[in-house]
């Protein structure tokens, strides 16, 4: 065999295993993104619940947030609860933020960014 037949067999079966090499780094890049992002929602899912459930539990809190946002009930609650109610919306609109800002990155899809904007649309009346 020639030494330039050698050196060109040698030098196409590299770069056919550079086009594998490629090949497997884009499907480990993909698989990658797609545990990034289910790791983003699944912490995001555990955090809300772990919001509600400490809610739950917290008998007057929760009886605060029923009847200043259910019933709309803003006369019965005092300055104490009202400040409470700023630092709890403060926490959800800084939440809410950070969903914007997944979205826009790529982060979140669809479904959640929409679920969180009707949510924050409902919590119109108390942030007036």
């Amino acid at each position: 065999m020639k030494t330039n037949t050698f050196i060109t067999l040698s030098t196409a079966t590299a770069n056919v295993g550079v086009l594998v090499g490629l090949v497997f780094l884009i499907f480990e890049i993909k698989q990658n993104s797609a545990i990034a992002l289910s790791q983003i929602r699944q912490e995001r899912t555990l955090s809300i619940i772990d919001e509600y459930s400490a809610i739950a539990q917290d008998e007057i809190f929760s009886d605060l947030l029923a009847r200043a946002l259910n019933d709309g009930d803003f006369d019965s609650v005092t300055n104490k609860e009202w400040n409470q109610l700023v630092h709890y919306e403060l926490a959800r609109s800084v939440r809410l933020e950070d969903v914007f800002f997944q979205y826009k990155k790529g982060l979140l899809d669809e479904s959640v960014y929409s679920f969180s904007i009707s949510m924050a649309a409902s919590r119109l009346p108390i942030w007036k």
